[in-house]
Formats: C-alpha cells, sequence, structure tokens
C-alpha cells in the first residue's frame, strides 16, 4: 500500500471495499474494545482490603500512530496462595509486575458481598474487573520457599537457612528455642554448649537418664556403673 493510501483513523481504505471488510472491520474494532489479559505495575497496595492500584505497561495507540500511557485502575483484588485456614503469605509490593486478568462481567457486587450476586452493571471483560496475579518480569527475591529435586528449600533476608535433602535437615544461622526440645533419638553435637551471649554455659541439664551439673560438679547418669577392672554389673545390679 502506497503511503498516501494509509487513510485515517483506525480504518483504511480497503475496509470499506467490500461488505465482508466492512463487518470485519466493525468486528475488529469491538474486540479491540475488551480487555482480557494485561501485564500491569503495582502502584499501590492495601494490604487490609487485599487490593492493588495498577498500571498497565503497554501503551495505548491511535489511528495516527500516536501513543498514550493508561491510567491507574484502582481497588484491583490480589490473588495469594490459600487452601481453607492456610496460606503461604506474600503481599505485592508498589512497583511490582504481574498479570492482570479481567472478568467477563461486572464481579463489583461479588466482591462487595463474597457471595452469590447478579453482575453490578451490564459491563463486560472490562479492566475495572480485573484480579491480580504477581510475579512476572521481576528481580530476584531476597527470600524464598524453594522446592527442588532434593527436597526443600526455606531462605530469609538474613542469610538464615533451612535445606532438606535425603540425609536430613540442615539449618544455617543461629537457632533459638523458647521451649523443651524434645529429642527422640540422639543428640549429637559437633561444637561446644554455651550460653545465650557465647560464653560457656554454666547452667544444669536434666531428663530422664542424666545430669549434668555445673562449675565442674560430678557428672551423674542414671543407672551408671563403676568398677575398678571395668567390667559392667550383672543384669539387675
Amino acid at each position: 500500500m502506497a503511503e498516501d493510501e494509509t487513510g485515517f483513523g483506525q480504518q483504511y481504505p480497503e475496509d470499506s471495499s467490500s461488505e465482508f471488510n466492512k463487518h470485519s472491520f466493525a468486528i475488529s474494532r469491538a474486540l479491540a474494545l475488551i480487555s482480557t489479559a494485561k501485564i500491569v505495575k503495582v502502584t499501590a497496595v492495601d494490604t487490609a482490603k487485599k487490593t492493588v492500584t495498577v498500571r498497565p505497561l503497554v501503551k495505548m495507540i491511535d489511528g495516527t500512530g500516536n501513543t498514550y500511557e493508561h491510567g491507574d485502575v484502582s481497588a484491583i483484588p490480589y490473588w495469594q496462595w490459600q487452601m481453607g485456614k492456610n496460606s503461604v503469605i506474600g503481599d505485592p509490593a508498589v512497583d511490582d509486575i504481574g498479570v492482570m486478568i479481567c472478568c467477563d462481567r461486572d464481579i463489583s457486587a461479588v466482591k462487595a458481598t463474597k457471595a452469590i450476586a447478579p453482575p453490578g452493571s451490564l459491563r463486560q471483560l472490562d479492566i475495572s474487573d480485573g484480579i491480580y496475579f504477581g510475579g512476572l518480569l521481576n528481580g530476584d527475591p531476597e527470600q524464598w520457599v524453594k522446592f527442588t529435586d532434593t527436597g526443600l528449600e526455606l531462605h530469609d533476608k538474613n542469610s538464615n537457612a533451612l535445606v532438606s535433602s535425603s540425609t536430613g535437615w540442615e539449618f544455617t544461622g543461629p537457632v533459638k528455642f523458647n521451649q523443651v526440645i524434645t529429642a527422640a533419638g540422639n543428640l549429637q553435637l559437633g561444637g561446644a554448649v554455651l550460653a545465650v551471649n557465647g560464653s560457656s554455659y554454666g547452667g544444669t541439664f536434666t531428663g530422664a537418664d542424666f545430669r549434668i551439673g555445673s562449675g565442674g560438679t560430678l557428672v551423674s547418669l542414671a543407672g551408671h556403673w563403676h568398677a575398678s577392672n571395668n567390667t559392667p554389673p550383672t543384669p539387675g545390679h
């Protein structure tokens, strides 16, 4: 097509050259008005209402090639991985990039009542009825849960980690227990037992089978034995 035959607006000269082309043009214009899925960036987050404000990243374009940015779309519910009362919580953050899926009908009444409801209006496939799904084209996270071929990994932003494998669980970083620790098997230590401040431990360990005193006190083991010839006693003695 020559440069002087490009036409004006969204319509080309050939779009009116036949009845088929006329109908095709009308259909294409109608399809251009519906919203299905859009790549968006988060501009605001409301964690109390579980909604975000987003801005579509692909610009609009008019018939002469001029481009225009979209405005913000507010009160968009965001998705979380939740099953009943169980959830993996990770709220969106400003500047996150994700996908917004636009529902086929007005969902405003369902958002308000969280129950079966008629559509709030006659609009269909509208950008106002979007649902935000995050995690697209973003940088590496600072903390994460990862499923691998050998097990699970849990990492936080403080360089602490919990990693599983066929040999068990491995902690990286200090671990603090605020309750009683019960070990059904052997307890193996690769280092010294220290106080919270890192100094030598001066307390007392007690248990069903042993007690370790503090300050160099005699170590006492329930059912222990002593013999000069290092021979165990007869069972029952």
